[in-house]
């Protein structure tokens, strides 16, 4: 298991970034598990095809692009502290 810094010398904002990132990731895996429950009702014969290309362009295609996309800011965000803190943290230290 990894030791992770003391959280006392973590700047906020990436402690905030952090937390953000986590929990977009879990919205997008409810999206991909909603995604997967209306494609078993479409296999199921339980909607038409119809209703299932509704929700893929009405309801679930758009929300995914919101999460990709506020996905794609926060790691840009995380990858520019990567820049900043590179230096500062020892791989050797934390990877025992």
């Amino acid at each position: 298991m990894i030791e992770y810094p003391n959280p006392d010398i973590v700047p906020t904002k990436v402690k905030n970034t952090a937390l953000k990132y986590a929990y977009t990731y879990i919205v997008q895996e409810l999206l991909r598990l909603r995604h997967n429950e209306e494609g078993a009702k479409f296999r199921n014969g339980d909607i038409t095809e119809a209703e299932w290309q509704t929700f893929l362009t009405d309801w679930f295609s758009p929300r995914r692009q919101i999460i990709t996309d506020d996905l794609v800011e926060l790691r840009q965000t995380i990858k520019d502290y990567v820049i900043q803190f590179k230096d500062k943290i020892s791989l050797e230290d934390i990877l025992n």
